[in-house]
């Protein structure tokens, strides 16, 4: 019985001993995971994508700010900066990033031909005085639409239709409690200058302005005092193509691989010399130069290679007598 004892507790021991010593090399063998944290200037400005996640140590994603409609995307700032969009987040740690957008308080309506975005940014604002007989509609502070001190929508004067916030203190001559007023007034004008950057999606290349708007200058400014229209116009990215002209010295053909009427630019091309007989290759001129046969060229440019074969002359002795 004693000797039954000891064994078990040898038994025991061991079991121990084993569980104590599990090998954890495969929890240390996780990789090292960060997160991403977002948040949107003003809230319910807009949306950024992703918003938030969890992403591996060293991996890199692209993020997204999406503004609602009546805002514009501003910059980024925190663990970002710029206003890029969309941008590169690199996750060598835990990211914070902040989005910004602004009220969009200007009548300027851009649209896209082809593929790709336009990001606008506001440079600078400037007021002018209107006068002018209309009918002027106050928004409440808490009202659907956004209502920006200081800030107003009007057609030209004479004939004012202008849209303010209750913060303007602005005589109507009737009751301030109600929501319109005719009446003859001065208002604040906001002309803005936005800035126009576009951006083409992959594969597409941006080709002009239309519209308000013309040339291909990117980024282009416009002056925005009245309702604008813009047309972004992408085309698809060709890649450039170039010619190869072989010409024949000489009696003999080339041969070329690939055979093709144009070439995309850094395809490579292999020409080879076949002499005809009595003759043989002598040597390439033009683009190539050598006597290297087959002989690569690298379509860069427009090529003319002419290859030049000469007679094969026998050997000729001479006999002393």
């Amino acid at each position: 019985m004693r000797k039954f004892l000891i064994v078990a507790l040898v038994i025991v021991s061991v079991i121990t001993f084993s569980c104590d010593t599990v090998d954890t090399s495969f929890d240390d063998a996780l990789p090292e995971r960060y997160t991403l944290t977002t948040t949107v200037i003003p809230s319910g400005a807009g949306v950024v994508i992703p918003s938030e996640g969890n992403f591996v140590a060293g991996s890199s994603i692209a993020i997204e700010a999406i503004p609602n409609d009546g805002y514009i995307f501003r910059n980024w700032d925190g663990d970002l900066s710029g206003n890029l969009n969309p941008r590169s987040v690199l996750f060598t740690g835990n990211r914070n990033v902040r989005a910004h957008f602004l009220f969009r308080n200007y009548p300027l309506n851009v649209e896209i031909i082809g593929q790709g975005t336009v990001n606008e940014e506001v440079i600078s604002q400037a007021e002018q005085s209107v006068t002018g007989t209309g009918t002027a509609t106050m928004l409440p502070l808490g009202g659907a639409t956004p209502a920006i001190p200081g800030q107003f929508v009007t057609p030209s004067a004479p004939d004012v239709d202008s849209i303010k916030s209750r913060d303007d203190q602005v005589d109507h001559g009737g009751d301030t409690d109600s929501n319109k007023s005719t009446a003859s007034e001065t208002v604040q004008a906001t002309t803005v200058t936005v800035r126009l950057t576009a951006q083409p999606a992959e594969g597409w290349v941006f080709d002009r302005w239309e519209g308000d708007l013309t040339g291909n200058q990117n980024p282009e400014t416009i002056v925005v005092d009245e309702e604008k229209n813009v047309t972004a116009v992408f085309v698809q990215d060709q890649p450039d193509l170039y010619t190869l002209a072989v010409q024949v010295q000489g009696q003999g053909s080339v041969s070329v691989d690939p055979a093709k009427d144009q070439y995309e630019s850094g395809e490579q091309v292999t020409l080879t010399a076949t002499a005809s007989g009595g003759w043989r290759f002598s040597g390439w001129q033009g683009d190539l130069s050598g006597s290297t046969n087959p002989a690569t060229l690298v379509m860069n440019a427009d090529k003319s290679v002419t290859a030049v074969f000469v007679q094969d002359e026998p050997d000729l002795y001479t006999l002393a007598v």
